[in-house]
C-alpha cells in the first residue's frame, strides 16, 4: 500500500479502554499496524493490535490479549524487512514477549524475570530493542538496575547496577552493537 493511495487523512479507532502505551510496526509487509496497551487501575489490562483495513477507510482490531498490569512501554521488533518472527514486547512487572501470527492472533511467547526463586520483582519502567542485534533488549527498573536480555535464548546477558536510584528510561546507542 502506497501512502499516495490513502485518500483519508484522519483515521479513528475506538478502544474499549484508556490507551497507555502504543507503538507502530515498521514491517513493510504489515503497513499501518499499531499495537497498544490499556491503563486500567484495578482489573485486567489488555493489549490490542489494529491495522488499517483493506479499503483504507478505518482501523480494525486484528488481535489482542490480556495483560496483568498497564504496560509501561510497548514496542515492535525493529525488523522492516520481516526476516524475524513478528514480535512485540512490553514491560510492567516483567518483560514479556508476544508473537503475532498471520491472522493477527497474539500469543505470549516468553516472560523474562531476573529474580529466580523470588516472588518479588521490581517493576520495569522501560526498555529498548537493539536495532542492529534484534535478539537484544535492555530493560530499566526501579530497583536501580538495567538488564540486557537475549530474547532468542530467553535469558539475561548482563545486569548493570550502577545507579543509586530508580532508572526510568534508557536506550541503546543504535550505531553500535
Amino acid at each position: 500500500m502506497e501512502d499516495k493511495d490513502i485518500q483519508q487523512e484522519i483515521f479513528t479507532y475506538n478502544s474499549s479502554g484508556l490507551i497507555y502505551s502504543a507503538n507502530w510496526s515498521i514491517r513493510a509487509d504489515k503497513p499501518y499496524r499499531l499495537a497498544f496497551g490499556s491503563f486500567v487501575g484495578s482489573g485486567t489490562n489488555f493489549l490490542e493490535v489494529i491495522q488499517l483495513n483493506k479499503e483504507r477507510t478505518n482501523f480494525v482490531r486484528v488481535g489482542g490479549i490480556e495483560h496483568t498490569y498497564p504496560p509501561t512501554k510497548l514496542a515492535w521488533i525493529p525488523d522492516r524487512a520481516g526476516v524475524h518472527s513478528d514480535l512485540f514486547a512490553t514491560t510492567s512487572d516483567y518483560l514479556r514477549l508476544y508473537g503475532v501470527d498471520q491472522n493477527g492472533g497474539v500469543k505470549l511467547r516468553s516472560v523474562f524475570t531476573g529474580n529466580k526463586g523470588n516472588e518479588f520483582t521490581a517493576p520495569l519502567t522501560s526498555f529498548d530493542w537493539n536495532e542492529i542485534h534484534a535478539e537484544k533488549i535492555v530493560t530499566a527498573s526501579i530497583d536501580a538496575t538495567c538488564t540486557i536480555w537475549n530474547v532468542e535464548r530467553q535469558q539475561s546477558v548482563t545486569q548493570l547496577i550502577a545507579h543509586d536510584k530508580e532508572v526510568y528510561d534508557l536506550a541503546f546507542f543504535q550505531q553500535v552493537a
